[in-house]
């Protein structure tokens, strides 16, 4: 039985396969529709049967009787197939039976059900076979055999958008294949159905997968692309799997780990003579990619009901040839290894540019598998030979210089070009005159758009005067320094009084709290922070809007309230901490991360996520001096959920999740593993954080989580759950790695930034 309700109820149940393969399955009996919605909403769609054959990898499908209970309204329906109209006396009688061998106490509402009948959709017929004629959304067709375990879709049963309720089989043209993805055990599997001259051929073909992303068949197909190479011929099978679907998200989950996939050779008859294993060890942060990219697309465009198999339709009708186009500007590890001459140091960084628009460079690391550790390689050499040669880089690789090193600041970057340009042009130089010119004057853009001074050199070589340099409105020597400002309000703060003999401010309660006063009354600091101590329930929560009017003045008994022996103390700490992110909680934040000794820690790492990328530093700090981690290590999934906070928290995630992806490629290999965690999470982290603000449902409410939700509305930052489309905010990666849409108003990372880094 169910542990979420007294009422849910289910029972495992023989099931036969249409490939004759019986195994148990569950059958959902009884379902709390108030209790577990989720649960409800998925039966409504899928039926009550769970499972899924081990020797196909076919779900359980079919329609049968199952009790609707809605004890709210004190109603249960008795809901049959379409098929079992005839059934209905033998169904209730069956109902009345399950009511006497059931132990609880039973309503009266409960042994009158009403009934209803839903369409066959699912009905199964295992001995035929049906040919489906998908449409997409041109209004073109292409035939594709599946079983009949695919029938046309009910329009008066909701289904998610883009989701595929069963699993088509293999479709091929004769060099290239498109097949299911599943999980056997814990690897991603392909199974391909082949005649018999192409399934040698397979099994002696040299292989080799990558993770892919396909953008352009009207719907994000995602999953991985096998190459078979055999005596100078080329096949294809893209395994794919519905990124609406969470079996998506356990795949990738695994690939973003370790990119190895089981490839299952099958005959026509769905036999499996023969299997095979392929692996990319270096691809594990591009499967990431590909799920995020998907996901983002999915969540910001609507995609009507089917567009899933239209466009596996379309992939499925395209050849080995069409499948392999690559990017028009490609990049290959190892390329610019060596640039010595200005003139090559050019060229490069034309090419990196081109490589580096967004539809070119989603293209090269999400299709045609360029790993993304080797495009962050070429683009650091080339970036280190531009400096070195006196050539200002374009803008979207402005922070990425100051990132990496290659400079401590915008100024110093300008200073190096300048110095590095007019050596060159004085000794060896192989631009000609147009290019140097354009050198120059990019070094001159750089300065104008930072409010740099000129450097002497630039000035020489353009014959600017000092008096004649432009500057930029809005933005003064802070800026110019890398510095960020941060405006404080202090408009809805009271003058300090003096209470006690001791000046502090005041604040009106905003409810009324036991001790302290109705709502209105005027109380100190110190006085609200006494009452938090021994405060309980409602009055706690209650107490937490006008703590948190206190804004950074209250960040000092914050602090030292991290190490309170009441949980409920210190989660109410983090919260408030979070609304004022004061540089002087982040030591404390992160010996409370480390040392946290209940679930309370996962709200220590949201915390943390609303400092942004300064607290990388000191997080990783703790893992630099450790020993290489054994999997699994505790501390290393704490920074870990702490960077992915980070990474999703930040309001400009270029610039948090970018740091977290250079963390990835760090020496310490506690750092570079919590790294590559990090952002193989956050989809999942994202979901924890929107449940938490009420955007999402809780899948489980445990006293941590249900006491941080409360906190939440307490402080007025929950909200009402999301529309679908809106529940996951994905942040496409793609975007993020080439910086191509970073607002020109950022400053650069300061110098201690860059060293933590």
């Amino acid at each position: 039985m169910s542990e979420a309700s007294d009422f849910s109820w289910s029972e495992q149940v023989p099931y036969l396969c249409v490939c004759g393969t019986t195994y148990p399955v569950e059958r959902q009996r009884w379902v709390d529709r108030d209790a577990e919605p989720e649960l409800h909403a998925r039966i409504l769609i899928d039926g009550p049967l769970r499972g899924r054959c081990p020797r196909c990898s076919e779900p359980a499908l079919g329609r049968t009787t199952w009790l609707e209970i809605v004890p709210s309204e004190a109603k249960a329906t008795l809901v049959l197939g379409g098929h079992q109209r005839s059934e209905l006396v033998a169904a209730l009688k069956a109902h009345l039976d399950s009511i006497v061998h059931r132990s609880e106490a039973t309503p009266g509402w409960l042994l009158q059900p009403r009934w209803r009948f839903e369409g066959g959709r699912n009905d199964e017929s295992p001995s035929r076979q049906l040919a489906v004629s998908l449409i997409d959304e041109e209004g073109d067709s292409g035939a594709m055999t599946v079983s009949a375990r695919k029938p046309e879709p009910d329009a008066a049963v909701p289904r998610p958008v883009g989701a595929r309720r069963s699993t088509s089989t293999t479709a091929s043209t004769r060099d290239a294949h498109v097949a299911p993805m599943t999980l056997e055990g814990d690897v991603p599997t392909v199974r391909v159905a082949l005649e018999e001259g192409d399934r040698a051929r397979w099994g002696s073909a040299a292989l080799r997968v990558q993770p892919i992303h396909l953008r352009r068949y009207g719907y994000p197909l995602i999953g991985v692309r096998i190459v078979a190479s055999y005596l100078g011929e080329t096949s294809i099978c893209d395994g794919i799997v519905d990124v609406a679907d969470e079996l998506a998200n356990e795949i990738f989950t695994r690939l973003s780990n370790e990119v190895r996939v089981h490839i299952g050779l099958t005959d026509l008859e769905g036999n499996t003579p023969a299997s095979r294993e392929v692996s990319a060890p270096d691809l594990g942060r591009n499967a990431a990619l590909c799920l995020e990219s998907a996901r983002g697309v999915l969540a910001s465009e609507e995609f009507r009901p089917g567009a899933f198999a239209s466009a596996w339709t379309r992939l499925s009708q395209e050849g080995a040839e069409a499948r392999q186009k690559t990017a028009p500007h490609p990049l290959a590890p190892g390329d610019f290894m060596h640039l010595l001459t200005p003139r090559e140091s050019w060229l490069a960084l034309e090419a990196l540019d081109a490589a580096s628009d967004k539809s070119n460079l989603g293209q090269l690391l999400e299709v045609d598998g360029l790993p993304i550790g080797e495009f962050e390689a070429i683009r650091k050499r080339v970036l280190k030979a531009a400096t070195e040669h006196g050539l200002c880089a374009p803008r979207r690789f402005w922070r990425r210089v100051m990132a990496s090193g290659l400079a401590e600041g915008a100024p110093d970057y300008a200073r190096q070009l300048a110095s590095h340009r007019a050596t060159w042009e004085a000794e060896d130089d192989d631009l000609d005159e147009d290019r140097q010119q354009a050198a120059w004057e990019r070094i001159r853009g750089l300065c104008v758009r930072r409010d740099l001074p000129f450097p002497p050199e630039l000035m020489d070589a353009l014959g600017i005067e000092e008096a004649s340099r432009p500057t930029r409105a809005g933005t003064g020597s802070k800026a110019a320094a890398g510095e960020i400002e941060v405006a404080s309000d202090i408009e809805n703060t009271p003058p300090p009084t003096h209470i006690n003999g001791i000046l502090e401010p005041q604040l009106p309660l905003e409810h009324g709290v036991a001790g302290l006063g109705e709502a209105g009354a005027m109380v100190s600091l110190s006085q609200a922070f006494g009452a938090l101590d021994g405060a309980e329930g409602a009055d706690m929560l209650a107490l937490l809007p006008t703590l948190a009017g206190f804004g950074t003045q209250a960040v000092p008994a914050l602090v030292s309230r991290l190490d309170s022996p009441r949980r409920e103390v210190r989660q109410a700490t983090l919260a408030l901490l979070s609304l004022a992110p004061d540089p002087a909680a982040v030591r404390p934040l992160v010996t409370r991360l480390y040392g946290e000794d209940s679930k309370v820690w996962t709200d220590v790492a949201r915390s943390l996520g609303s400092f942004g990328p300064r607290v990388l530093g000191p997080i990783t700090a703790y893992l630099r001096d450790r020993p290489t981690p054994r999997p699994g290590d505790e501390a290393v999934l704490r920074a870990a959920r702490a960077m992915a906070e980070v990474a999703v928290g930040d309001e400009e995630p270029g610039m948090a999740q970018d740091a977290v992806e250079a963390l990835a490629d760090a020496p310490q290999r506690a750092v570079s593993r919590a790294a590559s965690r990090a952002l193989a999470t956050l989809h999942d982290v994202r979901q924890a954080k929107a449940q938490v603000l009420g955007h999402a449902p809780m899948p489980e409410v445990t006293q941590v989580r249900g006491f941080s939700r409360r906190i939440m509305d307490a402080l007025g930052l929950a909200g009402p759950l999301a529309r679908p489309q809106e529940q996951t905010q994905v942040i496409d990666l793609g975007e993020i790695m080439e910086v191509n849409e970073v607002s020109e108003e950022l400053t650069e990372l300061d110098p201690e930034e860059i060293e933590s880094l």
